[in-house]
This record gives structure tokens, C-alpha cells and sequence, in this order.
């Protein structure tokens, strides 16, 4: 994949892209930029992996609810990513 693409611009594209389909997607916007400011503090490469989201998760936890609702967001847009050829 191209090396000059940022997690910054894959999730906007993936933020496009539900955007695109209809979706509002207000507050799963600021979980993915939360997500990605962490990612990047983390000095992570361009695609999330284990150890980074893992430690995300773990900050985040204050509720069940909560928890799950950053789990779903982080889900679809490593669906989205893996489905547009980023598989690590």
C-alpha cells in the first residue's frame, strides 16, 4: 500500500465513506478521532493493531455500554480497512 497515507487519512476516507451510505455518524466520529489521536500518541503505524487498541480500550472503559459501543466503531473501521487492502 502506499506509504504516504496516514491513519489520519484513512479514517477520514472510512468517516466519508459512512457518511456516504447515509449514516450521521456524529458520535462515531469523535470515537474514531479519539481513537486516532491515541493511535498516533502511540507512535502506531498506519493501521491499528493489537497492543494500541487494546490500551485504547483499556482507557476507555468506564462503563459496559460505553466499552461496546467503541468496540463496534473500532470494528467497522477495520472491516473498512481490511476491505480496502490494509490487513495488518
Amino acid at each position: 500500500m502506499n506509504n504516504e497515507v496516514s491513519i489520519e487519512k484513512l479514517a477520514s476516507d472510512f468517516l466519508d465513506y459512512k457518511h456516504a451510505l447515509g449514516y450521521t455518524y456524529r458520535s462515531q466520529t469523535c470515537i474514531i478521532n479519539r481513537y486516532v489521536a491515541f493511535h498516533i500518541s502511540h507512535e502506531g503505524g498506519i493501521v491499528p493493531v493489537k497492543n494500541i487498541v487494546h490500551g485504547f480500550l483499556e482507557e476507555v472503559s468506564d462503563s459496559t455500554e460505553i466499552l461496546r459501543c467503541y468496540i463496534s466503531v473500532l470494528r467497522e473501521f477495520c472491516k473498512y480497512l481490511y476491505s480496502v487492502g490494509y490487513e495488518d
